[in-house]
């Protein structure tokens, strides 16, 4: 571009005038390219939004489903209680509900299991 810029000194106007051509007809090119260039990006740039609003639309679906899921089955009495004790891992990239381990059913598969000289005995 700055070549396009430097003074050329011509020694007719015939020259000149085929100088400037020249650099007129470069500097056209240059623009129709420029142009295009930010035509594909506009193009470009409207599949991205358009896939975006797709994947957010998509995400919103799937969370009023498990939204629905969720006020079906848990009351809304343990749903607050649930959400009072559970944080984001960001080591593991999930949420965790505090003291999981000592509730319902884990708590009953220790109690059922009889310990290992109980079984000793029946064999």
């Amino acid at each position: 571009q700055e070549k396009l810029m430097v003074e050329e000194k011509y020694s007719s106007l015939q020259e000149e005038a085929t100088g400037k051509t020249r650099k007129l007809q470069k500097i056209n090119q240059m623009y129709k390219s420029a142009k295009a260039e930010i035509a594909d990006m506009k193009e470009e740039h409207g599949r991205r939004v358009e896939a975006l609003v797709e994947d957010i639309n998509q995400l919103t679906k799937e969370l009023r489903l498990q939204e629905l899921l969720i006020n079906h089955t848990i009351p809304p009495d343990y749903q607050d209680l649930i959400e009072k004790h559970v944080l984001w891992n960001e080591e593991i990239g999930e949420w965790q509900l505090h003291y999981v381990a000592y509730t319902g059913n884990n708590m009953r598969q220790r109690s059922d299991t009889p310990p290992p000289q109980a079984v000793e005995q029946y064999d």
